[in-house]
This record gives structure tokens, C-alpha cells and sequence, in this order.
């Protein structure tokens, strides 16, 4: 497998957890002393989709548009 295609089924995949987490948002809470803040999860998603698609931009390398006259 091509590394552009793993990249890409990663921001696949983060794309699924966002569209998941908007579909049935769940409170921030607290379990055995430690924290969840989903928010934050939220964040930090968007974020890696964000540094996702500019390594999946720079794994498919440069590319050029060519256009002809008439």
C-alpha cells in the first residue's frame, strides 16, 4: 500500500470519529478520578484531520495544470 493511501484511510477514519461524535455528542464527565472531555477530543480530531490532509497533499506529490488555448 502506496503511503498516500494509508494517510488517507487515516483521515477516513477520523472523518467516521467526527461525523460519530456530532451524531450523538456526549457530555464531558469524570470516571475513577480521570477526566473526559470531549470537547477537547473534538479539538484535537479536527486538528489531526487538518495535519492529515497536508501529509496526504504532500504524499501525492507536486502536480501541474495544463491548459490549452482554442
Amino acid at each position: 500500500m502506496q503511503e498516500w493511501q494509508l494517510i488517507q484511510t487515516a483521515l477516513i477514519n477520523v472523518a467516521q470519529q467526527l461525523a460519530d461524535m456530532t451524531a450523538s455528542p456526549k457530555p464531558t464527565y469524570s470516571m475513577d478520578g480521570k477526566s473526559i472531555s470531549w470537547g477537547e477530543h473534538f479539538n484535537n480530531l479536527l486538528a489531526s484531520q487538518q495535519k492529515l490532509r497536508e501529509q496526504l497533499q504532500k504524499a501525492q506529490g507536486p502536480f501541474t495544470l495544463t491548459s490549452v488555448a482554442r
